[in-house]
């Protein structure tokens, strides 16, 4: 073989080496993101009669390596109601990341419940907390959560879940195997509440049980505007007489005022309630305009119109919302309004429109008495307890179906993932040598074939 010819093979030689070579940096640089990691869980439930809150805070952060890639499944949490009330439903699903809110913000629509949206991230090496807020509605009787552990992808050994239950009225917290405690009334707001601290068990589960005392005047101001809206307003126009003028007029202000509120997620919800009466109470009335277009569009005064202006774009610009709150969301309400059906009924539907179509009369003034406060909370919830440095990760769990779940994620085999990588890599490896020690062989025959030719 003469050494012109060895040159138009070498690089042949060489190329599954550096084909290889390529392959296994690539690898590499992969390799250095680590497995996303829960180390510490705060689950509040914050009972209010017949709207609570749900909070759940996670401290999330790189097993090793100096990122991963998080998904945690929130739309597999399980809501019940208890053995003697009905099933609650989700009116808002609010999502945040190291106290910044992230869209879209997840609205009830219609009759149909708000599902809470997966959590898709990175993280750094310091980690993040990753926070979901739950408006839950029909929990008079209470409520159940359950929170699997496969929801996150993998858990740290001796990572904790703080549990705990407040309430406006005394009720009765259960924490799976790990017992009850009585629940006194205690002041509005997510700080404070009782319940134990201890190792992240396969299935969390926190549940607050009512007795038969009623919420105490301590409920949270949202949460009396949110029932004021979603249970009340209804009942209200079903029970006044039609030849009750200033009471009709009341009603008719209080969704314009709460239409022109800042909060776009009440707004919303004014809007919505102004429709329903400007239509004559008709089911699918939604949104207001000069002429109107049923059964969804109401007319209204054009001074009301210019008030309100673009609700939709200010919730959308907000919070990037998905969904819509109705006055008549509410299933029971939506049945109880569905068998009176008030549209009907001539001289009630008549003082519904003319309750609206005198707004246009009013001044910001005349709005100030009926202003509330609003629905949306400005705070993240509050963070999980503390974190020490990260222990051995326990083994990660691969997601499987759980009965009554709201929503099943997609499933993420990581346990696969990681050995499929892992015999890449060592294949790779085989390829890279067995290359290198071919190419040697190669050359030093033809070395010395050619000193031995020339010999």
């Amino acid at each position: 073989m003469t050494r012109g010819r060895i040159g138009r093979f070498f690089p042949l030689i060489l190329a599954p080496a550096a084909f290889a070579s390529i392959a296994l940096s690539t690898s590499s640089a992969r390799a250095e993101e680590g497995i996303c990691t829960l180390d510490s869980l705060r689950i509040a439930v914050i009972d209010a009669g017949a709207t609570s809150t749900v909070e759940l805070s996670a401290h999330v952060r790189p097993g090793s390596g100096d990122s991963a890639t998080c998904t945690i499944a929130w739309s597999r949490l399980t809501l019940a109601g208890v053995a003697s009330g009905g099933t609650p439903t989700v009116a808002i699903a609010d999502g945040f990341v190291d106290h910044a809110r992230i869209p879209p913000l997840v609205l009830a629509n219609g009759l149909d419940g708000a599902t809470p949206r997966d959590f898709h991230g990175k993280t750094g090496p310091q980690g993040a907390v990753v926070a979901l807020r739950l408006v839950v509605e029909g929990t008079e009787a209470g409520i159940r959560l359950e929170v699997p552990r496969s929801i996150f992808p993998s858990v740290a050994l001796g990572a904790k879940v703080e549990r705990r239950v407040k309430s406006a009225r005394r009720v009765t917290a259960k924490f799976g195997d790990l017992g009850e405690l009585e629940i006194q009334p205690t002041d509005a707001g997510p700080a404070g509440g009782l319940g134990p601290t201890g190792p992240i068990d396969e299935r969390i589960v926190v549940e607050a049980i009512a007795g038969a005392e009623p919420p105490s005047a301590i409920v949270p101001a949202w949460a009396r505007v949110l029932d004021g809206f979603r249970q009340t307003f209804a009942q209200q126009v079903l029970d006044l007489s039609p030849a009750n003028q200033a009471a009709w007029d009341e009603l008719a202000r209080r969704a314009y005022a709460a239409s022109v509120h800042g909060d776009p997620v009440l707004a919303s919800l004014g809007e919505s309630s102004v429709a329903w009466l400007a239509s004559g109470l008709d089911l699918k009335a939604m949104r207001l305009a000069k002429t109107a277009a049923l059964p969804e569009v109401a007319q209204a005064p054009q001074a009301v119109l210019d008030a309100i202006g673009d609700v939709a774009g200010r919730l959308e610009k907000r919070y990037g919302a998905v969904g819509h709150l109705l006055p008549l969301g509410r299933p029971a309400v939506f049945r109880r309004v569905l068998t009176a059906s008030p549209w009907n009924e001539g001289p009630r539907a008549q003082a519904a429109k003319d309750a609206v179509a005198r707004l246009g009369t009013l001044s910001p003034v005349d709005l100030a008495a009926y202003v509330t406060p609003g629905i949306m909370d400005a705070n993240a919830p509050i963070d999980p307890p503390a974190a020490g440095p990260l222990q051995p990760m326990a083994k990660p769990l691969e997601p499987e179906e759980e009965p009554g779940a709201m929503v099943v994620a997609d499933k993420k085999h990581t346990r696969h993932a990681r050995r499929g990588a892992s015999l890449r890599k060592k294949v790779l490896l085989g390829i890279a040598l067995a290359a290198a020690m071919g190419a040697l062989i190669v050359w030093l025959r033809a070395r010395f074939g050619l000193e031995a030719e020339r010999s």
